[in-house]
């Protein structure tokens, strides 16, 4: 289906562009025809531009109006044919596009169109545009292809309201000539009859009706990913109230408490394997709260298992495992007087290596 694929109400600034005959027009043979003819210049679309049903205009596309406009040219209706009368309608257009140009200074493009001489009410609305400084809308129908604008087939460049086209990116009093062969370049160019202050003005609220539609189109985007979100938090609020119905309660706390049991069950299984750990390798079971105490954190049975071996060769622990395995065994039958030392005189330096290597020479062990 044919759609709305752009337009433009913009305001003229400066000249208007000269908009050359495409290849194959007659534009003398249109003037021995119509002695008085009537040729009108407008924007089209505007480069960087979005209309109104969210189509922006690359520069690929825009060159595609131009060269459709100079290779076809379509006729202009006033508004497009409605869709369910595309297959039969037809009516006399009230514009020839003639001719077409994009302008690179700030890539419009404008075209030109021949008003035939049946068509006078057409011409008396420009003559009136023209008179009164009036804006006119133009608005680009076709077919839009499998790239959107890129490869869109133009089928008509007509008339619109200019509160109402497509894209209405800047606002046009139209270019208005005869284009008769003796006239000079002064007399087809006409100056605007809107006044320098009016032209502000309407700048100003162009520009401000345009950054309210670039705001509009970014809240949307924002209310999108919000509504995006806010899915996503329902799909969760339903599977936990599902798990609620299937646990009988409240389902984050029963999960906190679930996750809060594993953490202590697998806490005290980490403590009972080091404990196995530490009664395997310490024989001396007096020794093991002493080992116990120095093993620190751990992180597994393997760990302690490194930790108690590098314990047990220490020369202080070994030093203090004697000593509790004497204490252990008893005092001996007889005992020589230099051998009468006090056990708290070896232990008073025990972690001085040396000292310790002549406490286990002293009792002999």
């Amino acid at each position: 289906m044919a759609d709305l694929l752009g337009g433009m109400v913009s305001e003229l600034r400066g000249s208007y562009p000269d908009v050359p005959f495409a290849p194959g027009v007659d534009a003398e043979g249109i003037r021995q025809d119509d002695p008085n003819p009537m040729f009108v210049t407008l924007p089209l679309v505007k480069v960087g531009g979005v209309s109104r049903n969210g189509l922006r205009w690359h520069r690929a596309a825009a060159e595609r109006i131009v060269a459709q406009i100079n290779d076809r040219k379509p006729e202009g209706y006033l508004g497009h044919v409605p869709p369910e009368k595309r297959a039969t309608q037809f009516e006399f257009g009230k514009l020839r596009w003639v001719g077409a140009k994009l302008n690179e200074d700030d890539g419009t493009v404008w075209a030109k169109a021949y008003v035939p001489r049946y068509a006078e009410d057409a011409r008396d609305y420009f003559r009136l545009a023209k008179r009164t400084g009036a804006f006119v809308g133009t608005s680009v129908y076709g077919l839009k292809g499998e790239q959107g604008l890129e490869d869109m087939t133009l089928e008509s460049v007509d008339l619109g309201h200019p509160d109402r086209v497509a894209n209405p990116s800047a606002v046009a009093v139209p270019l208005v000539t005869s284009e008769m062969t003796e006239a000079k370049a002064e007399d087809k160019q006409e100056e605007n009859p809107v006044d320098e202050q009016n032209k502000a003005v309407v700048g100003e609220l162009i520009a401000a009706r345009d950054e309210a539609l670039n705001q509009v189109t970014e809240l949307q985007g924002q209310i999108n990913a919000s509504q995006a979100q806010i899915a996503e938090l329902k799909a969760a609020t339903e599977t936990l109230q599902k798990i609620s119905e299937l646990v009988g309660g409240d389902a984050l706390e029963t999960v906190q408490r679930w996750m809060a049991e594993r953490a202590a069950a697998e806490q005290a299984a980490r403590e009972a394997a080091v404990q196995a750990v530490v009664t395997e390798l310490v024989v001396l079971e007096p020794l093991r709260p002493l080992i116990q105490a120095q093993l620190g954190d751990v992180a597994d049975a393997e760990a302690a298992r490194a930790r108690v071996t590098e314990l047990l060769e220490r020369e202080d622990v070994l030093v203090i495992a004697e000593a509790l395995k004497a204490r252990q065994m008893g005092p001996r039958a007889v005992i020589a007087a230099s051998e009468k030392v006090k056990v708290t005189d070896v232990l008073k330096n025990i972690n001085d290596p040396n000292f310790a290597a002549e406490a286990r020479k002293m009792f002999g062990f």
